[in-house]
């Protein structure tokens, strides 16, 4: 891959919803049993339902919905009011991952009039630290937005078997 020169250009990529949030089996065949904390897949998928659940273990279905996988910088700076995300990419001949930073904002702005709009709500399943409110963008249209403050952590439930995304706090714009 080539480095992309726009914000169009970062391969974000429609997955399966199971791998976009790494709730495959690994390769001896094991569920996993906890987060892989530095897990930077990133792309979107549609999901028929999603359980969004907060840290007092309340629960809300939401459904059908475009979750959009995304990553927080790491180390965000207090004094930061946006959202930063950060996509690892690897170049074609570069030893090193490339990291390109983007505030969420303008990501969304590009990106959401490029997915589909058929699915009523949108959830991004981002960390988000210093739990900033992320804007409304004019491309989310009539559907729901659903955002995290602190960490997401996706878990897939077998009995019965559902998709789960935990975080301190949901909110919905």
């Amino acid at each position: 891959m080539q480095a992309p020169r726009s914000l169009a250009e970062i391969p974000f990529e429609r997955e399966d919803v199971l791998e976009l949030l790494g709730l495959r089996p690994g390769p001896d065949g094991a569920w996993r049993r906890e987060p892989d904390l530095d897990y930077a897949r990133f792309g979107w998928a549609e999901a028929v339902t999603l359980v969004l659940e907060d840290a007092e273990g309340r629960q809300r279905v939401v459904g059908p919905a475009l979750v959009l996988a995304l990553h927080s910088s790491d180390e965000p700076s207090p004094d930061d009011a946006v959202i930063e995300l950060e996509f690892e990419l690897s170049l074609t001949g570069e030893p090193e991952p490339l990291v390109i930073r983007a505030p969420l904002d303008r990501f969304l702005e590009v990106w959401l009039p490029r997915l589909p709009w058929a699915a009523p709500h949108v959830v991004l399943a981002l960390c988000n630290p210093l739990r900033h409110d992320p804007a409304c963008p004019a491309a989310l249209g009539s559907r729901r937005l659903h955002y995290a403050h602190g960490d997401v952590l996706s878990w897939l439930d077998l009995e019965p078997p559902r998709i789960r995304l935990h975080a301190h706090t949901w909110h919905t714009r």
